[in-house]
This record gives C-alpha cells, sequence and structure tokens, in this order.
C-alpha cells in the first residue's frame, strides 16, 4: 500500500513538473519563440495591445461573422489578409524591438499595437 501511494506522489511531482516545464518555455523546437494569440471578438482585437519576443509566431483568431485581418499600419511588415468566420491565421513578428501599430483592412477604426522586444 505505502508503494502505491509514494508511485502516485512521484507520479504527480513528474506530471506537475512537466507541465510547468512546458507552460514556461520560451522556444519551441524550430527555435522561434513561444505562440502568442490574438483573437478578434465584437469588432476588437484582443488583446489590442500585445507584448512579443523579436521574431515570435503571432496566432490570430476571429470568432466574427465578419472578415478581419491584422495588417501592420506601416506596409508590408505583417498582414495575416482577412480572415473568415472561426478560422486562424498566423503571421511572424518583426525581428526589430519597437512598437508596431496595427489596423483591421476591413474596418480601419480597428486597431492596436504589437509591442515587441528583444
Amino acid at each position: 500500500m505505502n508503494k502505491l501511494i509514494i508511485g502516485i506522489v512521484v507520479l504527480a511531482i513528474l506530471g506537475a513538473g512537466g507541465y510547468f516545464v512546458f507552460i514556461n518555455r520560451s522556444q519551441t523546437s524550430n527555435g522561434k519563440t513561444a505562440l502568442a494569440q490574438i483573437e478578434i471578438k465584437d469588432f476588437k482585437h484582443n488583446p489590442n495591445r500585445l507584448t512579443i519576443k523579436a521574431g515570435a509566431e503571432v496566432t490570430v483568431a476571429n470568432r466574427e461573422i465578419t472578415s478581419h485581418s491584422v495588417t501592420s499600419d506601416e506596409e508590408g511588415l505583417f498582414d495575416t489578409g482577412l480572415i473568415s468566420k472561426d478560422a486562424t491565421k498566423a503571421f511572424t513578428a518583426p525581428a526589430v524591438a519597437g512598437e508596431y501599430s496595427f489596423h483591421c483592412s476591413a474596418h480601419p477604426s480597428m486597431t492596436g499595437v504589437l509591442v515587441v522586444e528583444e
């Protein structure tokens, strides 16, 4: 009975440790920084200010019936193109630290800022 309890405790500790290692990792196996997400809902980018590492992959999920995008104000930096309802697209954050304003190409009043850190 004691061996069973010890075995369960050991498995619980190992499982929890593995979980925290996975959650706290800052890089994926291909060398890019961990994933970040922007969700589009109620004609808003959420979050509308996202801080991320340079070169990180950002996934954008559209939860609206209407198509939306995440398009950099500075032409050519990043652009998901229009994303249809319940679809996702991804882009790579700029490699240089700074603040990058973005908007929805179909609804220019929908804006946000991508804060890129080294």
